[in-house]
């Protein structure tokens, strides 16, 4: 699942996560990516543990960092930024559109265009 992480100042990280997987209640393990202009810059495998209440991170399974609560869903800290949480979209308010406005890259052809016979139809 794609996952932006936007700051005060439009900062943007896009993050793909690309595998999940339960060692048990207490270990899980996932694979993540992120992407910067279409392409891949740092694929990474992680693991997380809880322990007595407490989250530890590790990319060894032998070196574990604590990492901070995260009580907020929609907002996340990292050191001295916070980051607005956006799973699988982005608002359009935030890509250049106006506000209310969508755009979007899809993908899709013209089936059929409704003219009547005899009138001038331009290519824009």
């Amino acid at each position: 699942m794609r996952t932006y992480l936007i700051d005060d100042e439009s900062n943007e990280i896009i993050v793909d996560l690309t595998r999940t997987k339960i060692h048990d209640y207490n270990l899980v393990e996932f694979d993540y990516q992120t992407i910067e202009d279409n392409k891949q810059t740092n694929k990474e495998t992680i693991w997380v543990k809880k322990v007595s209440g407490q989250y530890f991170v590790s990319t060894d399974q032998k070196k574990w960092a604590k990492i901070p609560r995260q009580d907020l869903p929609s907002r996340m800290i990292n050191v001295n930024t916070t980051y607005n949480i956006f799973r699988g979209y982005k608002p359009s308010g935030l890509g250049g559109a106006d506000e209310g406005e969508l755009l979007t890259k899809m993908p899709g052809k013209i089936v059929k265009i409704i003219a009547e016979v005899g009138q001038e139809v331009k290519k824009r």
